[in-house]
């Protein structure tokens, strides 16, 4: 009787092994590839302006200039930003929160925050500036995907 039970339990066991492996081997084959980083973008950001705004030689130096000002901003922005968040989060650390110094470092987060905002704005502006009237209508409806992009929400909705 032991040896019967045994040789069941072994087929049950070889069973419930090959069932998995073929789960596991349909999940890989017919896994979906991976999605897009962003599902409007079709690589970089710049080759993608330069492309949807038919941008020429000379509006591309421009725009190179534009987008490196722009980049330099936005790292002296996200350097001063860890540094405050670092010291936002130091004082944690302490027995009793100075609520002053809380409210200060939060205030300077806030205008970091806007400061970001502002500097890509007017980097728009000037990627505007260097446009050709018939490229006017392009970059609107750039833009107007960008704003539908950027007001999207991010992640997960909360508590899920």
């Amino acid at each position: 009787m032991n040896s019967k039970r045994e040789k069941l339990l072994m087929m049950i066991i070889l069973i419930l092994v090959m069932v998995n492996s073929a789960t596991l081997i349909l999940m890989w084959v017919n896994k979906p590839p991976f999605p897009p980083k962003h599902p409007h973008h079709g690589g970089p950001p710049d080759k993608i302006i330069i492309e949807r705004l038919k941008l020429d030689e000379t509006q591309i130096k421009e725009f190179e200039i534009i987008k490196k000002i722009h980049q330099e901003q936005m790292r002296q922005l996200n350097e001063r930003s860890q540094v405050l968040h670092k010291k936002y989060f130091e004082l944690l650390e302490h027995e009793k929160v100075n609520d002053s110094i809380a409210g200060i470092l939060e205030n300077e987060l806030a205008l970091l925050s806007k400061l970001r905002e502002k500097f890509t704005f007017q980097h728009f502006q000037k990627l505007k500036s260097i446009c050709k009237p018939e490229q006017i209508g392009l970059f609107n409806d750039f833009i107007g995907e960008l704003g539908k992009i950027l007001s999207a929400p991010k992640g997960p909705p909360p508590g899920k």
